[in-house]
C-alpha cells in the first residue's frame, strides 16, 4: 500500500464477507489499519462456514475462530455481526447464497445440511435473532432484509 492510502482516515468501515476466514484473507490489513486509525469498524459475516456439517459444531467453531482472529487485529466481538446463514461451498451451483439469490419465490425456505434457519453462538446471537427475537428462515426475503 502506498503512503497516501495508509494515511487516509475514514469515520467508519463496514466489512461484509460471505464466509468465516474471508475477513482475514481479504481484509486483515485494511481492518488493522482502520482500527489503528481509530475508525469505527463493523465486520458482517453472512454465513457460518458450516459447509457439509450435519450440526452446528463446525459453524460455531468457525465463528469462534473469526472472533479470535479479529481480536488479534483489534476488532472487538461487539463490532462483529453474524447473519447466521448456511454455507454450502462452491461451485456456484452448489452455493447456498447463490441458490437464494436465484430463487424466484422470495419466501421459499431452503434447507442446509444442518438447519433451515439462522443461528449464531450461544454467547453471541445472530443479527436476526438479536433484532427480532426469532431466528430467520433460510429464504431470499430474510437474507435481503438482514443485509439492509
Amino acid at each position: 500500500m502506498n503512503q497516501e492510502v495508509m494515511e487516509m482516515k475514514c469515520g467508519s468501515v463496514m466489512f461484509l464477507v460471505p464466509h468465516p476466514d474471508d475477513e482475514i484473507l481479504m481484509g486483515a490489513g485494511i481492518l488493522y489499519e482502520a482500527v489503528r486509525q481509530g475508525s469505527s469498524v463493523t465486520v458482517v459475516m453472512v454465513t457460518n462456514g458450516d459447509y457439509e456439517s450435519s450440526d452446528f459444531s463446525v459453524g460455531r467453531s468457525r465463528l469462534r475462530e473469526t472472533l479470535a482472529s479479529l481480536e488479534v487485529l483489534g476488532v472487538d466481538k461487539n463490532q462483529v455481526e453474524f447473519l447466521g446463514y448456511a454455507d454450502t461451498g462452491m461451485p456456484k451451483e452448489d452455493s447456498f447464497l447463490y441458490q437464494l439469490y436465484q430463487e424466484k419465490d422470495g419466501s421459499r425456505v431452503k434447507e442446509s445440511s444442518c438447519s433451515d434457519k439462522t443461528y449464531g453462538l450461544e454467547e453471541k446471537e445472530e443479527f436476526h435473532k438479536k433484532k427480532y427475537g426469532v431466528h430467520a428462515p433460510y429464504d431470499r426475503n430474510h437474507v435481503e432484509e438482514d443485509l439492509k
